[in-house]
């Protein structure tokens, strides 16, 4: 086939199936539309919260960075599943759901965890450049501040085991569940079974990791109804509202921590906020979307 008549073939192929592919995703947005303005509402609530309000403006960094770690995920998924990509966003909620987890684990002990959290990010600076020191050319003072930062936290981690290693193998000590087992490992996994999240791990998060690295699992995704392989966008109802319902509740989850936070430090104005945090996040349910996992 000559470079003309390629082009002669792909032209015409290429300009009809944007006209298409458009088409496909405004139909699509348009019959999901109630859902998708829920979603895409909870994502401007929770910016309302940050930046008119300034709700958490004195929580420390470590939340701050999950909550907008979070808040970004669920408006990725938003986009993803505006666009018809449903596999790209059981990847965005399985991050959203890990960031979940994690804030409820260390809202057991607040302060204390949430420090873990936090300088577990010079823990793992200092071994960065331990190893490649000639390429960062650091100034002496810089490096000396690598150094000491180190020396404080050095005992709250091992090399190979995650920021909640330490604190949740104590926790999984004493949880019935784990009495059994002789060699704890600090698993996620374990971190879902001691905050309450077991049933949200076993039935959903597996799944979402499948979907992650590419599983046959998924590919009823990626199947047209001729039975062919299928790169169209899926705005398949039951998957947009369910994946539009966990992620609302995930960074629900995540905002009703800090704002329960803060009404312990004696603000009590910030309980409005809570109250229509918990109704804006059972809309989306209330409307009618029964999922099941």
């Amino acid at each position: 086939m000559t470079e003309n008549s390629f082009s002669q073939e792909f032209l015409p192929y290429n300009d009809n199936l944007i006209k298409v592919i458009d088409k496909t995703i405004q139909k699509g947005r348009d019959e999901n539309k109630d859902t998708l303005y829920f979603l895409r509402g909870y994502y401007i609530f929770v910016n309302f919260l940050v930046d008119e309000k300034n709700v958490f403006n004195d929580m420390p960094d470590g939340f701050k960075v999950l909550l907008s770690k979070a808040s970004l995920d669920l408006f990725a998924i938003y986009n993803t599943i505006s666009s018809g990509c449903m596999s790209q966003s059981l990847t965005l909620v399985r991050s959203l759901f890990e960031s979940s987890v994690y804030l409820t684990y260390i809202n057991r002990d607040f302060e204390k965890l949430l420090e873990f959290y936090q300088n577990y990010k010079d823990f793992l600076a200092y071994h960065k450049w331990n190893q490649e020191k000639e390429l960062f050319d650091l100034p002496k003072e810089t490096e000396e501040e690598i150094v000491q930062k180190y020396e404080s936290i050095k005992n709250n981690y091992s090399k190979r085991g995650p920021w909640y290693e330490r604190p949740l193998l104590k926790d999984m000590e004493e949880h019935i569940a784990f009495n059994h087992m002789k060699k704890k490992r600090a698993t996620f996994r374990a971190m879902c079974v001691i905050t309450g999240n077991e049933e949200f791990y076993n039935r959903l998060y597996s799944t979402m990791s499948e979907s992650v690295h590419g599983s046959s699992l998924i590919g009823s995704l990626f199947i047209n109804e001729k039975d062919n392989i299928s790169m169209a966008p899926n705005f398949s109802p039951f998957y947009i509202d369910t994946t539009a319902a966990f992620a609302i509740l995930f960074l629900h989850n995540m905002v009703s921590i800090g704002l329960n936070n803060q009404i312990e430090k004696g603000h009590s104005e910030y309980l409005s906020y809570l109250r229509y945090s918990v109704a804006y996040a059972d809309q989306l349910i209330d409307k009618g979307i029964k999922y099941k996992y």
